[in-house]
């Protein structure tokens, strides 16, 4: 789907894979960041926002109505979402000589096939500006080539009119409890969010954490993917039923609702090479409902945590450690958290970074509109 939008001087053609209606991280990022730019330039969005399955069409169309629009009088950038369409950006790049950027996230900079990395090593370098979204992506991009004085990062955000608090914790905890069939209202409420996937370290922490928290503990794991039945298994053969729960796919307001009764976020997640967390967008998420987050102190973790202000970072793999951190901030209370949060992780934020790095001129007040 193309679309535009228009405002400021210098428009820009954006081009991203995952956009909404589909959902995830990505999806999340590309979103946001499309629409503070909207605000302030005109922008041209050339976006998927379907099943990755139908990248085989895409990527064609995405390079043909590329072209088209980077041919037209006043473009200032072609904006390239991911390394994984960078090729797109070098190509259109050298064609019609119009400056090219392309955030970098993670897994798009260290997928492991050697194909892949020689392309990644191939496009990083020919690129004007390289937008990694934490720390952690900027190290792995600069080991690829990126130019360290074309490589700024422009992280992740929070929406936070869109993510809040909505339910007393009493309130939501009696909800979730008449779902699950049991009496939630004392117990020590430990939620996970995300893709079950290896490098999220569910299994770990059902087998190396939960047995070290108090008996009160109970392990809310929202999500599907390829661990879910793993997990499943370690679950029950520790006889850790009623104490971990793997729920599955979640609506979104039933995730509103988790986030609304859960003491402490977890996010174990585990280093394995050729696989990495950019950021971790669901730490934000969980701040926004004023739930500290208790995170492995790796990868981009590290850049969606402020440790002693919306929760603790805790050496990888040390299950003492995570115990005792969620203990330790299972009773922080929320206010200080949203505030944190809010004030620090904002797409504002990050549009201004985007801005900086791109050289962008957004004096111009005028509304934007469609066209």
């Amino acid at each position: 789907m193309a679309q535009s939008a228009s405002r400021g001087r210098g428009r820009v053609v954006f081009i991203s894979r995952r956009f909404p209606p589909s959902v995830g991280g990505m999806e999340n990022y590309a979103f946001n960041l499309h629409r503070q730019l909207a605000r302030h330039h005109p922008v041209t969005a050339i976006v998927l926002g379907r099943s990755q399955r139908h990248l085989v069409w895409f990527i064609p169309w995405a390079v043909v109505a590329g072209l088209v629009q980077c041919l037209r009088p006043g473009t200032a950038w072609l904006y390239i979402g991911d390394a994984v369409l960078a090729p797109i950006g070098v190509l259109l790049g050298a064609l019609t000589r119009v400056r090219t950027a392309v955030t970098v996230l993670g897994l798009d900079v260290v997928h492991p096939p050697r194909w892949y990395q020689a392309l990644v090593r191939f496009c990083l370098p020919r690129f004007a500006a390289v937008l990694p979204i934490s720390r952690a992506t900027r190290a792995e991009a600069l080991q690829r080539g990126a130019p360290p004085d074309r490589t700024r990062i422009v992280p992740c955000g929070v929406d936070a009119a869109a993510v809040r608090r909505g339910l007393p914790r009493p309130e939501a905890r009696r909800l979730l409890g008449a779902r699950l069939g049991m009496e939630l209202g004392g117990r020590l409420l430990v939620l996970t969010v995300g893709r079950l996937v290896a490098r999220k370290g569910v299994s770990w922490f059902v087998e190396q954490v939960l047995p070290r928290l108090p008996e009160s503990a109970c392990y809310l794991i929202a999500g599907t993917g390829p661990q879910q039945q793993p997990i499943e298994r370690s679950i029950r053969a520790l006889g850790l039923g009623g104490r971990a729960i793997v729920l599955g796919a979640v609506t979104d307001a039933e995730r509103e609702t988790l986030y609304d009764a859960a003491d402490v976020f977890a996010m174990p997640n585990r280093h394995l090479e050729g696989n990495m967390e950019g950021f971790g967008i669901v730490l934000l998420e969980a701040g926004l409902h004023g739930v500290p987050v208790v995170a492995a102190a790796i990868e981009g973790l590290v850049d969606a945590v402020l440790p002693g202000r919306t929760g603790l970072l805790v050496r990888e793999g040390d299950g003492d450690a995570f115990a005792r951190a969620i203990v330790q901030c299972a009773d922080w209370p929320p206010e200080p958290i949203v505030a944190a949060v809010t004030a620090t992780y904002t797409w504002e934020a990050a549009y201004r970074e985007l801005a900086a790095a791109l050289h962008l001129d957004s004096r111009d007040p005028s509304p934007p509109s469609d066209s």
